[in-house]
């Protein structure tokens, strides 16, 4: 892993997509002597980036060269945004916060790089090589600084210390993709790279996005469930005149699938000859792992779902005056069991009565 030059970029206003983009991605080989600071590269300007170092390699040049069928002699060191152009670099063999050695500095492994869009505009290639660049083992690696120093052509990056428990830059530059689904071994993976004190602050994000993408994946595939499934109607709330909450608890007691913010549910409700009718409203709190559904719905005069969700949770009807929903008429013993008789006329048509004071409905997923 030899050094073969340094490289770095002044902030630039750049065309990029139509927009005028600021940026020290354009970065070109600077002369000596070079030295290396806590931020960086010496002389070395950064737009947002927050990683100290980028390396990259000429093997890497070749990779891409011959994948791509370009012309390797248009790609001058710097071409790919590296602060330090290397002879070799193996992803394969490096591991997040092993300590490495050039000329007076020691480094630190952070991770695989994180292409942005900026890549394929200095490509001129589709968005699309972002990902491909990313998963290829051929994308780099980034580095912290520990110690700085001087540094010069010819230097040797040299390992000192490292941790065989700790993933490879390999390991992580296929991981890191927020979509797709992850082994147990590979989850494995992801956490024990959280918990290095050395990773890129980048590679951090990306993988936190995709532990909570799997998560979130896990959880509607192990709970999810086809058809119709019954659910006990609680904690009804009276938000304002005429909106009201409830809450859906699995009648089973199993656990509940995660959804989407903002998701639409299906409720089955019946009349009181048991025909049903379906409403569907959007939910309206949210939980990567929920105990509960809950919706807020607003009745209008002629509504028939919101009268039967309190008969359901309640055991008693809105009043039969036109706004239905200001008011609950309940029977004068107070626990709500109420023969159909003692309803009011717009509740009669709607639910049959239930001795119970929560009634169940069915929520598919």
């Amino acid at each position: 892993m030899r050094l073969i030059s340094v490289n770095s970029g002044k902030v630039r206003t750049q065309t990029i997509d139509g927009a005028q983009v600021q940026t020290a991605y354009v970065k070109s080989r600077i002369p000596t002597p070079w030295g290396i600071a806590e931020s960086g590269i010496i002389g070395n300007e950064i737009a947002a980036h927050t990683d100290h170092l980028y390396a990259f390699d000429h093997a890497s040049y070749s990779y891409w060269a011959n994948r791509l069928e370009m012309d390797r002699s248009a790609w001058a060191d710097g071409f790919f945004a590296e602060n330090l152009t290397l002879e070799t670099l193996d992803a394969a063999a490096l591991r997040v916060g092993d300590r490495l050695t050039l000329g007076e500095s020691t480094l630190v492994v952070a991770g695989p790089r994180v292409p942005c869009w900026k890549l394929s505009w200095r490509m001129g290639l589709p968005k699309t090589f972002i990902r491909d660049f990313r998963l290829s083992g051929h994308s780099g690696v980034y580095l912290g600084v520990i110690e700085p120093g001087a540094v010069a052509e010819g230097d040797e990056l040299q390992l000192v210390q490292s941790d065989p428990g700790s993933p490879t830059v390999l390991e992580l530059a296929l991981l890191c993709d927020p979509d797709g689904e992850i082994s147990d071994l590979e989850a494995e993976v992801v956490q024990r790279a959280l918990a290095c004190e050395s990773l890129s602050q980048t590679v951090r994000m990306m993988l936190t996005l995709k532990q909570a993408n799997v998560a979130r994946v896990r959880g509607q595939n192990n709970a999810a469930w086809r058809g119709w499934k019954e659910f006990v109607v609680d904690d009804p709330v009276q938000e304002s005149a005429g909106v009201h909450s409830f809450a859906f608890r699995s009648a089973d007691g199993e656990e509940l699938a995660a959804f989407e913010a903002g998701q639409h549910v299906a409720v089955q409700l019946h009349t009181p000859d048991e025909s049903a009718f379906v409403r569907t409203w959007s939910l309206s709190e949210y939980s990567a792992s929920p105990s509960r559904y809950r919706i807020t719905v607003r009745a209008r005069p002629d509504s028939r779902g919101v009268p039967a969700l309190l008969d359901a949770a309640y055991g008693r009807v809105p009043s039969g005056d036109p706004d239905c929903c200001g008011g609950w008429y309940q029977s004068a013993d107070g626990d709500g069991a109420r023969s159909r008789e003692s309803r009011c006329e717009r509740a009669a048509a709607v639910v049959v009565l239930r001795f119970s004071r929560k009634r169940r409905c069915a929520v598919p997923c």
